[in-house]
């Protein structure tokens, strides 16, 4: 069994590598980069104990490494594919079994994740310093609000 300590030393070489090359790269980089390296060195501590936490483990590592802040223009791209993605992914199921079977199987943890403030945008927004989210308590109350309005309705979320 691996020991968290083992794997820290095999990413040793990333680690060193990223601090050699600091001073190239933007801020924003260099947090991607370090958050990256810290979350993919979890999941290769777990992956003969835990792969489920593994996988979770590496797709955050996954986009720690990509991901930007999209703002909130409809017409970003990074944006748009991700609405085209799940556009394509509700077409092709009309009768929302997809939807049926996350919400059977996980419905707990789906209303834990919609009432977590930590992946509601405004709350990170304000919280960088954005004061016109100086509200996001009072977005993110409506917004559960909503969710919860069409979830009695037995409308599907849309993404």
């Amino acid at each position: 069994m691996r020991t968290m300590a083992d794997v820290s030393n095999e990413f040793d070489y990333l680690r060193d590598k990223h601090r050699q090359l600091r001073e190239q790269n933007s801020p924003e980089l260099n947090l991607r980069t370090h958050r990256s390296i810290s979350w993919i060195a979890r999941a290769a501590a777990l992956i003969d104990d835990d792969p489920d936490a593994a996988f979770i483990f590496s797709w955050i590592a996954f986009n720690a490494a990509y991901a930007k802040d999209m703002g909130d223009d409809p017409g970003s791209f990074a944006r748009a594919d991700f609405q085209n993605f799940f556009d394509a992914l509700v077409r092709c199921d009309p009768r929302s079994r997809i939807a049926h079977e996350i919400w059977h199987h996980f419905e707990g943890v789906v209303a834990e994740l919609l009432d977590n403030k930590y992946i509601f945008s405004p709350f990170w927004k304000f919280h960088n310093g954005d004061a016109q989210y100086d509200n996001w308590q009072v977005r993110f109350e409506n917004a559960k609000k909503a969710r919860n309005m069409r979830l009695k309705g037995k409308k599907p979320l849309s993404f």
